[in-house]
């Protein structure tokens, strides 16, 4: 959901997957392009994107085009491992059981209403991830998660690979798990297209779980394979072609950044732009309401650290090469 309609309005199941997926370790000499890991039965399934030269953003020319997502910049990106899946709510329970990580705060909730009218979105103090308002699987992506929450989840995996759990104020997380920055974000969704979307130029609801075309009123969102009106289990359409489901629509993932109006001197490495305006962090994929134009891989978002919505959730990045 774009955070711009919030900020003016507000101011298969997990056992299934784990035993379906073989545990594999890597080191850097295995970690080839392709191959799937999984460092322990409670740690996400992830697979090895190969190394790559890509053009971020988008021309002016792009139906749907935002200014911030300009101007087009060239980015090597190095071998990393991707959350083949967003992280579910089955693999967010067992963290929060482990550590007691509160779900507080409430959530940000839409109301049902048309976009524009006021009450669209509102926070509401009884909402969280277990309950975000709508009925979900185990295997469906965990909402109302905010950017400390998802760091809060880094922190015990990497925990986890190094024996010991840093948690608290100020905690750093020491070890090979962490969020995709930006651009390995964008890079990872393109999987090597450079089209709009990552299966073409044309938004299709065979391939993504959103909203509709019309929006307002957004509502039935049940067309052709997409026939939830809120978020689907992960894995639910077909894949990109680095292998990875649900880069677009369905939830949208926060990454690493702080928020920047556009990619003037934006780092060209594939690290993450953690200067300036960083109370904000930056969400990539758009979600189960989302109109079309906010499903290309261009597009950008942003929310406070610390908010939480119906809307998004996040996936991790993995170093390869390290344990």
């Amino acid at each position: 959901m774009p955070r711009y309609f919030v900020a003016g309005l507000v101011c298969l199941s997990l056992a299934f997957a784990l035993v379906s997926v073989p545990l594999v370790m890597t080191s850097s000499a295995s970690a080839a392009p392709g191959t799937k890991l999984r460092d322990c039965r409670e740690c996400p399934e992830m697979v090895v994107v190969p190394a790559g030269d890509f053009l971020m953003g988008s021309a002016n020319s792009e139906v749907g085009h935002v200014a911030n997502e300009g101007p087009v910049h060239k980015v090597t990106v190095p071998t990393f491992a991707v959350g083949i899946y967003p992280i579910t709510k089955a693999e967010f329970s067992i963290f929060n059981r482990k550590i007691g990580h509160p779900p507080t705060n409430g959530c940000t909730v839409w109301t049902g209403r048309p976009f524009g009218e006021q009450g669209f979105a509102r926070k509401d103090p009884g909402k969280n991830w277990r309950n975000p308002g709508f009925q979900q699987t185990d295997n469906d992506p965990a909402v109302c998660i905010s950017w400390e929450d998802a760091h809060a989840y880094v922190r015990w995996l990497n925990g986890k690979v190094h024996g010991t759990h840093r948690d608290g104020p100020g905690a750093v997380s020491i070890g090979p798990y962490r969020l995709l920055s930006e651009a390995e974000w964008e890079y990872a969704a393109r999987g090597g297209t450079n089209t709009p979307y990552y299966w073409g130029s044309t938004i299709s609801h065979q391939n993504a779980n959103y909203g509709l075309e019309q929006c307002p009123p957004c509502g039935p969102m049940v067309k052709a394979a997409d026939r939830w009106n809120n978020t689907s289990p992960v894995g639910s359409f077909p894949p990109n072609p680095f292998g990875l489901y649900d880069m677009s629509g369905n939830v949208f993932q926060w990454v690493e950044d702080c928020w920047h109006n556009n990619y003037v001197g934006a780092p060209s490495d594939g690290t993450a732009w953690v200067t300036r305006n960083c109370k904000y962090r930056v969400d990539r994929s758009g979600d189960w309401i989302d109109d079309p134009k906010i499903l290309r891989v261009a597009y950008r978002d942003m929310g406070a650290a610390g908010d939480r919505d119906q809307f998004t959730g996040f996936r991790v990045a993995r170093n390869v090469g390290h344990h």
